[in-house]
């Protein structure tokens, strides 16, 4: 990551609410279609199919739809939760940072206050602002690398876990089958010996 994604990542951070809401709000018109597309089905109060009106092909056409639009609703869902990962993280760094820079982020990409206004606000020079900005984004991608660093670490730990469970059970397997082995040998031997 460099500044110019780290900067990116605060305005949108700003606006994750606002998408989180856009998303929802397209649900809530795909749910509306799947409920219209579900009374074009003729059913009667008792189960039984009764003449509304409807052909069969439309009706047909109505279960596909609604099977695209439940999928459309289950890709959005998955956005919902990426947005909500995103801005989950971008609260993490935040949360890492002193008083002062956490300030100068809401001002700036909450706010959108000009530089002259947060440094009049936070009381130093706007170029010292705009400084303390610029740490805070070699800050963020700091976070971001220790942070892919970790998940990196993460997923190989859990790739070595699986191999060595697959190994264990492979050595499993094979102290099984050498133990019954083994044992229909003894059993032979002692049949020999009975006869």
């Amino acid at each position: 990551m460099n500044r110019k994604e780290a900067e990116r990542r605060l305005r949108n951070w700003a606006d994750y609410i606002k998408i989180i809401a856009g998303i929802e709000e397209e649900i809530r018109e795909i749910r509306l279609k799947i409920e219209h597309n579900r009374s074009l089905k003729g059913v009667s109060f008792d189960g039984m199919p009764k003449d509304s009106g409807i052909h069969k092909p439309t009706e047909e056409a109505a279960v596909k739809n609604v099977a695209v639009f439940e999928e459309e609703i289950r890709l959005a869902e998955e956005r919902i939760r990426a947005e909500r990962d995103r801005k989950a993280e971008v609260d993490s760094f935040i949360e890492s940072l002193d008083s002062l820079e956490q300030k100068i982020v809401r001002l700036r990409y909450v706010k959108k206050k000009s530089w002259e206004y947060i440094a009049m606000n936070v009381y130093i020079s706007p170029r010292t602002c705009f400084r303390r900005h610029n740490k805070i984004l070699d800050l963020m991608c700091g976070w971001y690398k220790r942070r892919d660093e970790q998940m990196k670490k993460d997923k190989d730990r859990h790739q070595w876990e699986e191999v060595s469970a697959e190994k264990l059970k492979e050595q499993l397997d094979e102290m099984s089958k050498t133990i019954n082995e083994l044992y229909e040998k003894y059993i032979g031997e002692k049949t020999n010996e009975k006869g």
